[in-house]
């Protein structure tokens, strides 16, 4: 992350600027972001796209089977 963990507490909004609405797997967005006491903020334009899938456990701590 280009402005570090400190990113997490900043205040953001984002917009979104166009989609894929057909199949889903990526869209345009403008992040704003600005620090609680406003002395620091920016804009970021980004394109989050759907690359994979991950596998998750719905129970934590029980061996799933190998089938």
């Amino acid at each position: 992350m280009k402005e570090g963990w400190h990113w997490l507490q900043y205040q953001k909004s984002r917009r979104i600027l166009s989609q894929d609405k057909i199949h889903q797997e990526w869209a345009d967005v403008w992040i704003n972001f600005s620090t609680i006491d406003g002395m620091r903020s920016g804009k970021y334009e980004v394109k989050p796209e759907i690359s994979g899938s991950v596998m998750c456990c719905l129970l934590c701590g029980v061996a799933l089977s190998q089938n």
